[in-house]
C-alpha cells in the first residue's frame, strides 16, 4: 500500500467511528425526546384525572342532595318539592 491508500484507509476508519457516535447521539436524542412527550402526556392525564374526579364529587354531592329532597318531599316537607 502506498503512502496515501494508508491515509485514505484511516480516514475512512475516522469517519466511520464518528457515524457511529452519531447514531448512538441520534439515539439517545430520540429517546429523551420521547421520554419527554410522555412526561408531558403523563402530566396531562393526571391533571385530566383530577378533573375528572372533582367532577364526579360534584356530581356525587348534587345527588345526594337530590336524593335528601325527594325524601324530604314525600316525607311530607313541601318546601323541599320543587
Amino acid at each position: 500500500m502506498t503512502q496515501r491508500d494508508d491515509y485514505v484507509n484511516k480516514l475512512k476508519t475516522q469517519l466511520d467511528q464518528w457515524n457511529a457516535e452519531i447514531g448512538r447521539w441520534e439515539a439517545k436524542a430520540n429517546e429523551a425526546q420521547h421520554a419527554e412527550a410522555y412526561r408531558i402526556r403523563m402530566a396531562a392525564y393526571k391533571q385530566e384525572q383530577s378533573r375528572y374526579a372533582a367532577d364526579r364529587e360534584s356530581y356525587e354531592q348534587a345527588m345526594a342532595d337530590w336524593r335528601r329532597d325527594v325524601a324530604a318531599c314525600r316525607a311530607g316537607d313541601r318546601s323541599a318539592c320543587q
